[in-house]
């Protein structure tokens, strides 16, 4: 949750290293790892978003935000 609320406060560079931990811990949550794709365009770390949102989708393939994200 730390990480989420750290993106929304516009702290994208703390909310990766909070959600990249979070998507360590809980590897097959969808959400967690949306939440880290999204903190990681904020921070302009393309690829790790990207990364993020493949696995997000994976997880989760009928979710449309992950497949757009």
């Amino acid at each position: 949750m730390m990480g989420t609320a750290l993106l929304q406060l516009g702290h994208a560079e703390a909310a990766v290293d909070h959600l990249q931990r979070a998507a360590q811990k809980m590897k097959n949550q969808p959400g967690v790892h949306g939440n880290l794709g999204q903190a990681c365009i904020h921070a302009g770390h393309y690829e790790q978003a990207r990364a993020a949102f493949r696995k997000a989708s994976r997880l989760d393939p009928g979710n449309v935000y992950y497949q757009i994200g």
